[in-house]
């Protein structure tokens, strides 16, 4: 079993493609797991991934890919990373040109409340 996480960026590479290893294959390390148990612990762990990749596809980027080389964990992965590297220059593009448009001489009024 895997230990879930906060972050994606707690994770190594490794760790990341070991938890996808187990979606994609449905299975888990933990051989004890099975039936009820192990359906539960990959909801548990298709959940996680929703929550820390962000990426707008969710779990459909697994179950749904566009094909199937993409449906492959280390693409997924390599899918993930891209796609979090692009939304992450478009946040700081935004951050920034919001950042210059609050501190306009016709936005200072906010400022100083």
């Amino acid at each position: 079993m895997h230990d879930l996480k906060y972050k994606i960026y707690f994770y190594t590479e490794g760790e990341f493609l070991e938890m996808l290893e187990e979606i994609v294959n449905a299975t888990s390390k933990d051989k004890s797991l099975k039936g009820k148990k192990l359906e539960k612990y990959l909801d548990t762990l298709v959940d996680h991934f929703i929550k820390i990749t962000e990426h707008p596809k969710k779990g459909d980027l697994i179950f749904y890919p566009n094909s199937p080389e993409d449906g492959k964990p280390e693409n997924i992965l390599k899918i993930v990373k891209e796609w979090r590297r692009f939304a992450r220059i478009v946040f700081v593009q935004r951050f920034r040109m919001n950042s210059k448009q609050n501190l306009s001489p016709e936005n200072h009024h906010v400022l100083v409340k």
